[in-house]
Order: structure tokens, then C-alpha cells, then sequence
């Protein structure tokens, strides 16, 4: 979830949130790793551009993708400003709900891997108590 947070908060918020949910913090942390700079030019439009669509707002995907790009190539947040409010909320909006679409999807693949593996290692615990 934290992972589609606001660029360079993503970190402190999955820390916070961490202690207050009681969750391993080092996991927390690594996990926002998901916005990373092969998918972040993918999931930052797609989320500005989901919150634009809720929201109502007319913002192209061709405006969002050059405020990007400016973004990403200065390193300053320029390319947001130029756009304004318009760019801000959209991706205030569309970024939790993809972040929580991750999360969930997250969550249960982790859920079922963890159970997998510890059936195997009962498995093989129980099969060494036999020989």
C-alpha cells in the first residue's frame, strides 16, 4: 500500500504504520520497494489517471506522462506544479487504491506461501520422526 504513497515518504509511512499494526518492519520497508524505476513510469500515470477518472477531472494521459517524464529526468517536482491541484489530487486519489489492489494481492500471495511452507516443513518433520 505504501508503495504508491507520496515518492520518498513511502519508507517512513510503511515504518509507522508497521509499529502501529504490529508487522515486521523490515518487510514493511522493503515492500515499497514496488514503485521502483522500471514500474514506477507505469504505476504513477495509471494512478494519476485513475484519480483523475474518479474524480472527474479532464487530464490526458499524454499531460500526465510529460509531467513524468519531467519529474523523473530533474528530479524536482516541477512537472507536478505545472500541472497544479489537477495532477496532486489525481494521484492523492488513484494511488491509495492501487496500492491497495497491490496490498490485498500482496497480502494473500504472502499468505499462501507462508502456509506452504510450513506444511513442507511439518511434512519433513514428520517424516523424520518416522525413520
Amino acid at each position: 500500500f505504501c508503495g504508491m504513497a507520496i515518492p520518498t515518504f513511502q519508507m517512513v509511512l510503511a515504518l509507522i504504520l508497521s509499529v502501529i499494526f504490529k508487522a515486521s518492519k523490515p518487510m514493511s520497508v522493503i515492500f515499497t520497494f514496488i514503485s521502483n524505476p522500471w514500474s514506477t513510469p507505469v504505476l504513477y500515470p495509471a494512478a494519476c489517471l485513475l484519480g483523475a477518472t474518479i474524480l472527474g477531472i479532464n487530464l490526458p494521459l499524454k499531460d500526465i506522462q510529460l509531467s513524468f517524464n519531467i519529474v523523473m529526468s530533474s528530479f524536482n517536482f516541477s512537472g507536478f506544479t505545472a500541472l497544479g491541484w489537477k495532477l496532486f489530487l489525481s494521484f492523492m486519489v488513484g494511488g491509495p487504491i492501487i496500492g491497495a489492489v497491490f496490498g490485498v494481492i500482496g497480502y494473500f500471495s504472502a499468505r499462501k506461501i507462508i502456509i506452504k511452507s510450513r506444511a513442507r516443513k511439518e511434512l519433513k518433520r514428520m517424516n523424520k520422526s518416522r525413520a
